[in-house]
């Protein structure tokens, strides 16, 4: 079992998609405090939106090699998201909707049935 910030191992589709989620929200809220601090130009809120923005950044960026792990892949396949246009639909297609690999692979252990880390 993996940890929010853990760049090692496998995690599922399911996983991926939930927790992928519930960093999406706070992100959100994240942005928007993120922006009304810098229009009242609020330094500490500035500088605290931005802190936990980028942790939860890390966190995304976990879960995308994770993924990519899943799929027998190096994490720096994370990367191809750069290539405008077709690498974020490449990612999306593969980390959010290919199966991953049955058994062990590369990176490790299947991920047991019902973890989401």
């Amino acid at each position: 079992m993996g940890t929010l910030i853990s760049f090692d191992g496998r995690i599922r589709r399911k996983g991926y998609w939930l927790v992928g989620i519930a960093l999406g929200i706070p992100n959100l809220m994240l942005y928007v405090l993120l922006i009304a601090s810098v229009t009242n130009e609020n330094a500490f809120g500035t500088i605290v939106a931005a802190l936990l923005m980028i942790v939860v950044a890390i966190a995304g960026l976990s879960l995308a090699v994770r993924r990519w792990h899943d799929l027998d892949k190096s994490g720096w396949w994370v990367l191809i998201a750069a290539v405008p246009i077709i690498g974020p639909l490449y990612s999306l297609i593969m980390l959010g909707f290919h199966t991953g690999d049955q058994g062990p692979n590369s990176y490790g252990p299947e991920p047991e049935q019902g973890t989401l880390l």
